[in-house]
């Protein structure tokens, strides 16, 4: 688990095993730990925030039929409603692609901590941080195409 920012925790699935409910809200960036069914994409329980995410190649399983960019307004709405009152950590399988990808779109979008011009200059400034970060195709493509409308 690795600290990206003030309150802001990149992890892997593992690592949750080193923390509470009282501290932490989490965002898990996981298929393997989706809560709904098949169709629903995300769901909101108190401080946990699941995401029915698989680590594909193709951008198509971030987009969710054109409601992606919703989806990731609603995870950086989720980081900002917790951030000043507890820990936030993002995590995913691995820790490489999936959580580090929505804590580089947090900070260059709500915090403006590294580049926001676009998503090649995040992705330079982000990696300084997190040396780590190796977005898959899929989710790096539908950030890449989608960087300007996400906010």
């Amino acid at each position: 688990m690795k600290e990206v920012r003030n309150n802001l925790y990149i992890a892997k699935r593992e690592d949750l095993t080193k923390t509470n409910e009282d501290d932490y809200a989490f965002i898990h960036a996981t298929k393997t730990m989706f809560k709904g069914n098949k169709n629903e994409v995300l769901i909101e329980e108190d401080n946990h925030l699941y995401l029915n995410w698989v680590d594909s190649p193709d951008m198509k399983y971030f987009d969710f039929n054109n409601k992606g960019t919703d989806v990731f307004i609603s995870i950086l709405d989720f980081i900002d409603k917790w951030i000043n009152c507890r820990k936030v950590i993002i995590n995913c399988d691995e820790g490489i692609s999936r959580s580090p990808t929505i804590a580089m779109v947090y900070m260059a979008k709500r915090t403006k901590e590294i580049s926001n011009k676009d998503h090649v200059f995040a992705e330079r400034d982000f990696s300084n941080i997190y040396e780590s970060y190796w977005a898959g195709k899929g989710i790096s493509d539908f950030v890449f195409k989608n960087w300007f409308k996400i906010n």
